[in-house]
């Protein structure tokens, strides 16, 4: 379930792709580098067993015209991608209007994720995007969550600690998850 601000966990996100299948879309929204990378990452291996080519671009610096013709393409091969586009502060109206088109008859073969670094949901992006597809909260987590953190990232990653061990880890790595690596 979504919380009152329309946000998906990564948790939730991930236990609705492992029981559906993986969105064409999503919108990671939060500033948790690692997070965001783990996101990606996790995305991949469910959405197909091979190694799969990742595209990075940004409405910042690359043209919106050029993104979309990459992901609304379709290759002659029929091979997976992940497209990763940031900068949505920049996309124009008409952009975002192809890409939510897009999103209603996508290419099964590509996977995008939309990064917004900024956690404003009350941005006119957001809030358009929020009516069509899942926002996943990437912010880094509070102090009190970053056990049940520890211990879903060891089970994601397979890796089997006793208490005593993941409360050491715990100690260990700080305010941050991405010191468990």
């Amino acid at each position: 379930m979504p919380d009152k601000n329309g946000l998906f966990s990564i948790k939730e996100t991930f236990d609705k792709i492992n029981n559906h299948s993986v969105n064409s879309i999503y919108l990671l929204v939060g500033n948790d580098a690692y997070l965001q990378s783990f996101f990606i990452n996790h995305l991949a291996k469910l959405f197909s067993n091979e190694k799969i080519p990742k595209f990075v671009y940004s409405f910042n610096e690359d043209d919106g015209d050029l993104i979309l013709n990459e992901i609304t393409g379709i290759s002659l091969f029929s091979e997976p991608k992940i497209f990763i586009i940031r900068g949505l502060n920049k996309i124009k109206k008409s952009h975002l209007k192809d890409l939510l088109a897009w999103y209603k008859r996508p290419n099964p073969d590509n996977c995008v994720v939309l990064i917004k670094n900024e956690f404003d949901i009350k941005n006119s992006i957001i809030k358009e995007l929020k009516k069509e597809i899942t926002i996943v909260d990437v912010r880094t987590p509070f102090q009190n969550k970053i056990k049940e953190w520890v211990d879903y990232i060891l089970r994601i990653k397979e890796v089997k600690l006793n208490r005593n061990e993941i409360e050491i880890l715990i100690e260990s790595c700080g305010d941050s998850i991405a010191n468990i690596e």
